[in-house]
């Protein structure tokens, strides 16, 4: 019993921080306040916690809330800004809009490739927010182009933005980064096949709609799985996330030049420089953490 007793104590703040959120509407800043309070006096009283200790737990925990979370953050507000400022955004949008006039494949660029960059890029709702606004202009349903971008969105949030909530969890349970990131890819392997699928039938309108882009949408979820698995045990959790969405789109784009020709010819004229332009970061960021490793 009293086994169970400490077990519903150590759930408190996290229930608390649930129900302040989800139930009292509390703005977030006040209900990670209260619960950090709620957490202190559990610590003081049920489990002799020393306050030299519990101080420094705070002021770690709020170092750690800096860098890297704070960090990635701004450094994402700054290209995303970068990216608007200089237009590199609407001709991405173009890019990707100009491959095919089938909206099934579309989806999948937009949503399951763009959308799992931007999660490991940024994340913090960024790959939800920006393919819906780019899936709206170009003419879809709004509501079933939330529903699919809210499911698209599932699998690339287990990484998070470059990685942070794997590499922090390594760290904390003392557990080699890569290994973990292995694990997760394979826990994740069906839905990556899966999902693709139900992406493409939200937009089409059902199973049936399917037929004809089968073969790409199997391509879809495959071409994600395995640079995700191999660049995770080799790399760890930053890149995996960005190998699978670069490689996943290249894959789709050949396939689907090939099975028809492109809606926009103009801009396909620009695809290649563009495309390698707009992903200069990416390709930077990929260099510099290989090397790191290396190193």
């Amino acid at each position: 019993m009293h086994d169970y007793l400490l077990f519903l104590l150590g759930l408190t703040p996290l229930l608390a921080m649930i129900i302040l959120i989800l139930k009292v509407k509390m703005p977030i800043h006040y209900a990670v306040l209260s619960t950090l309070f709620i957490t202190l006096i559990l610590g003081g009283f049920f489990w002799n916690t020393p306050v030299q200790d519990m101080g420094f737990a705070v002021v770690y925990g709020a170092i750690k809330g800096l860098w890297p979370i704070v960090i990635v953050i701004l450094a994402a507000i700054y290209s995303y800004n970068l990216m608007n400022a200089t237009k590199s955004m609407d001709i991405l949008r173009n890019v990707l809009a100009s491959v095919s006039d089938d909206k099934r494949i579309q989806v999948l660029l937009i949503l399951w490739c763009f959308g799992g960059f931007l999660e490991a890029a940024a994340g913090y709702g960024t790959a939800v927010a920006i393919p819906i606004g780019i899936l709206i202009a170009l003419g879809f349903n709004p509501l079933k182009a939330a529903i699919a971008s809210l499911v698209a969105n599932t699998v690339p949030t287990a990484f998070g933005a470059v990685g942070i909530p794997v590499s922090v969890l390594a760290e904390q349970v003392n557990l080699p980064v890569t290994t973990l990131s292995g694990t997760i890819i394979l826990q994740l392997a069906l839905f990556n096949i899966l999902l693709p699928f139900v992406i493409a039938a939200i937009i089409g309108g059902g199973m049936k709609t399917i037929r004809g882009v089968g073969l790409i949408t199997l391509m879809c979820g495959v071409s994600t799985l395995i640079p995700q698995y191999l660049v995770a045990v080799n790399l760890g959790a930053e890149l995996p996330a960005f190998a699978g969405s670069l490689v996943s789109l290249i894959v789709i784009v050949f396939m689907a030049k090939n099975r028809k020709e492109k809606t926009a010819p103009e801009l396909g004229m620009r695809t290649i420089s563009w495309t390698a332009l707009l992903c200069q970061p990416t390709l930077l960021a990929v260099h510099f953490r290989a090397d790191c490793t290396q190193r």
